[in-house]
């Protein structure tokens, strides 16, 4: 079983995130993973994530978060809070790595972490302007003196290293 957070088969469309008429077109048919201000999930349970399809919506495209194409498929995170009668089940990221497949599991992480970097840069570190997100929400833009904000997208590793007994930190 391929680990959890490391399923590279998503194609992260750089190229279309700029692309207007393209990302309408994926829209309609577009998969819909909604993430909570606390980082869960709406959830099918143990199966992955409730995936909402485009209509389910509230504000359309420009309130949406383009994570990537597969295929001819194409997959958003959206914030929770704006999907119209959202589902009760939720889940947290550790319980989705250890039950959902890869793939899911590997789209909420990358949601979640772009929820999280969006809701904490809201502001210009270089005059406090307010930040509005473009490029399908990839791209922070100063509103006020025009400067630009990537969220980061590097790997990070967390080694744990143990002699039998005790635990290495």
């Amino acid at each position: 079983m391929p680990f959890a957070f490391l399923d590279a088969s998503l194609d992260r469309a750089d190229a279309l995130r700029s692309d207007a008429g393209a990302l309408a077109r994926l829209w309609p048919k577009a998969k819909l993973i909604a993430v909570d201000g606390e980082g869960r999930a709406l959830a099918a349970g143990d199966a992955g994530p409730r995936w909402l399809p485009a209509d389910a919506f509230e504000g359309g495209l420009e309130h949406a978060l383009l994570l990537g194409v597969r295929g001819d498929d194409a997959w958003f995170a959206v914030d929770a809070e704006r999907v119209a009668d959202a589902p009760g089940a939720r889940t947290d990221l550790r319980s989705a790595a250890a039950a959902w497949p890869a793939f899911d599991a590997s789209l909420f992480a990358q949601a979640r972490a772009m929820r999280h970097w969006r809701e904490r840069h809201r502001h210009c570190g270089v005059c406090g302007g307010e930040l509005e997100y473009l490029r399908a929400g990839w791209l922070g833009h100063c509103t006020r003196c025009g400067s630009e904000h990537y969220p980061r997208t590097d790997p990070a590793v967390i080694v744990a290293i143990s002699d039998g007994e005790r635990l290495l930190l």
